[in-house]
Formats: C-alpha cells, sequence, structure tokens
C-alpha cells in the first residue's frame, strides 16, 4: 500500500496566493484600501474634536494630535527665523516675522495626507525594517513642511506683495521625496513578491 504524502504549503503573505500577474493589482488594491481607511479615520477623529460637531468629545482636546502636529510646525519655524535674526510672533496656528504679515497653516497645510500616502505605500507592500522607514518618511516630510513655512515666512517679509505656489511646490517635493524613499526602501529591504513567482528564501 503506497501512503501519498500532501504538502500543505503555508503563505506568508496574500501576495503568495496570487499568480503573479495578479500582485499588481493586489498592491493598489490594498495601498487604496488602507489609505483611505487610514484617511477617515483621521477624519472622524478631527470630527470628534470639534465643539459644534453632532459627535464631539471634548476631553479629546487634551489630547489632540492636530494641536501637536501645529505645534511641531510653528514653533521649529520660529526658532530658526530667531536664528536669522528675526522677531517672530507665533499663535497656535500660525508664524509671523514681526511687521509683516502671518502664515496661516490650515488643516490641507499639515501634509497629513502626504504622511498617509506614504504610510499606506509601506505597509501594502511586503518588506522588512518598515518602522525605520516609515519613521524616516513622516519626518522627512515634517521637515519639508517646518522648511516651507519658514520660507514663506521670510517672502512675506521681504516683499509682501510676492505671490508664491507654496502648495504645488511642497506638494511636488514631497511626493519626490516619497517615490525616492519608497524606492529605496523596496529595493533595499522588499521581499520581492511582486515580481517572482515564487518566494525566495531567507538566508
Amino acid at each position: 500500500m503506497t501512503v501519498l504524502k500532501t504538502e500543505n504549503k503555508k503563505y506568508s503573505t496574500p501576495y503568495e496566493k496570487v499568480p503573479q500577474w495578479g500582485r499588481i493589482p493586489l498592491f493598489i488594491f490594498f495601498t487604496l484600501l488602507i489609505f483611505f481607511s487610514l484617511k477617515y479615520t483621521f477624519y472622524a477623529y478631527v470630527g470628534l474634536l470639534d465643539p459644534k460637531g453632532e459627535y464631539s468629545l471634548p476631553f479629546l482636546e487634551k489630547f489632540s494630535l492636530i494641536q501637536g502636529i501645529l505645534n511641531l510646525l510653528v514653533y521649529p519655524s520660529g526658532f530658526f527665523l530667531n536664528l536669522l535674526g528675526y522677531d517672530t510672533i507665533l499663535t497656535y496656528n500660525s508664524v509671523k516675522i514681526a511687521g509683516s504679515g502671518a502664515v496661516r497653516i490650515a488643516f490641507p497645510c499639515m501634509g497629513i495626507e502626504i504622511m498617509l500616502s506614504l504610510i499606506a505605500l509601506i505597509l501594502a507592500y511586503p518588506g522588512k525594517n518598515k518602522k525605520i522607514y516609515l519613521f524616516a518618511g513622516v519626518t522627512g516630510v515634517h521637515t519639508i513642511n517646518i522648511i516651507r513655512v519658514t520660507g514663506l515666512a521670510l517672502l512675506r517679509h521681504l516683499d509682501t506683495k510676492v505671490k508664491f505656489p507654496g502648495h504645488d511646490v511642497f506638494n511636488f517635493i514631497c511626493y519626490s521625496f516619497i517615490i525616492i524613499i519608497f524606492y529605496w526602501w523596496v529595493k533595499n529591504h522588499s521581499t520581492d513578491l511582486l515580481y517572482s513567482p515564487k518566494r525566495k528564501q531567507q538566508q
């Protein structure tokens, strides 16, 4: 009597369960799913912070992530301007060089969706050392934003009539940064599941 042994294949990621041609569409699906899940969860949190909202939770104002991000934009920008010899006037959401117009930081200017884009890309793609690159990516986007706010405050001081496309330039630089850091992470730490038909054995 011959006994046939069947080997149960174990999958470490969902990508190994689909053919090679289906892995790119699956990656896009996971990226969009993670991005919109994070985005609308964050928007729901912002809605709970609104005292005029129907489902407002006032106690969350003591732990406001929004104000924390604003503080991390306003005070470093003011610090750099002070280093350059300018007197600054700072509020909870604006940076101003004394005697010139203020740079106000609205919700779309905080770079939240750009950060979520990078987070979604890295979480959706299989690989190692994700935490390091997530931290570096988010920190990098925020640093670029600090430089932008500082630069806009300087422009407002030097020429009150100047019109600078701050949002467009900021978005271009940040998305270029995201592409570079994502490419570097994939090249050095990806498990290459999207392209190889079989998972490479880890040494």
